[in-house]
């Protein structure tokens, strides 16, 4: 009675066990088969055979396109830029596909452009520049009161008048540099911008100012073609009695 009490104890805390005999030896089993995948797939990895997607990509035999590999990895970037199928923004706009505006393509790349302003624009203007040529007052100096008259001008022939203000007033001065500048407005449709400069010396001495004038003006056609911050640089070189230059710019 007391063998057969002992064997079903016995039995009873096998049974209650957390984990059978047969469970162990099979995850035994499994934690080998899982090493021997690992140690398989590093040995792949290592060997000859084996590239990886950014060495498919650099050696140009990857199943994706060349503009997924240059994306993701750098590689074949020249190909998918030279490519049939890849248009840069540059000649989109040569071509007239671009998805972006004709005054963008211009004033960006220079393409479809037209002689005249689609749209206003703003004009940054600036005097760069003045020295007298001659005995001014007859001490070798003036006052210079230096403005500018600006034509906005339409391929039809019709004019704005746009004045500057001035840029420069000073007294007693034989040279001047720098930059006093002024930002104007340039309306749409304008093809020829014409700037007239006006120097006057302030005399205060006597009851009339000295016009020191040359009294031209200087135009630059076909602005619709100018690039935005294209600079141009002009002078009064009509003028004997001082040099006057100045330069502007649209955006």
């Amino acid at each position: 009675m007391r063998l057969l009490f002992l064997s079903f104890f016995a039995l009873f805390l096998f049974a209650c066990t957390t984990e059978s005999p047969f469970e162990s030896v099979q995850e035994d089993i499994e934690d080998e088969i899982s090493w021997d995948i690992d140690r398989d797939v590093e040995l792949y990895k290592s060997s000859s055979s084996y590239q990886s997607e950014s060495e498919k990509c650099r050696l140009g035999t990857s199943a994706y396109s060349d503009s997924w590999c240059c994306y993701n990895y750098g590689y074949q970037c020249y190909t998918y830029s030279s490519s049939s199928s890849y248009q840069s923004e540059s000649e989109k706009c040569r071509l007239g596909t671009s998805a972006y505006s004709d005054s963008y393509c211009c004033s960006t790349y220079g393409y479809q452009c037209k002689s005249y302003l689609e749209s206003s624009k703003s004009m940054k203007f600036c005097l760069t520049y003045f020295e007298t040529e001659n005995n001014w007052d007859g001490l070798g100096v003036g006052d210079p009161e230096i403005s500018f008259t600006i034509y906005a001008i339409t391929s039809a022939g019709q004019s704005s008048t746009i004045y500057t203000g001035k840029l420069l007033d000073k007294d007693n001065t034989k040279f001047w540099s720098g930059n006093s500048c002024t930002t104007k407005t340039i309306p749409a449709l304008t093809q020829t911008i014409k700037v007239c400069p006006t120097v006057i010396d302030e005399d205060v001495s006597s009851d009339g100012d000295d016009n020191y004038s040359s009294r031209k003006c200087y135009s630059v056609s076909s602005i619709g073609y100018l690039k935005d911050y294209d600079e141009q640089e002009q002078s009064d070189y009509w003028n004997s009695d001082c040099t006057v230059k100045w330069e502007w710019y649209l955006y």
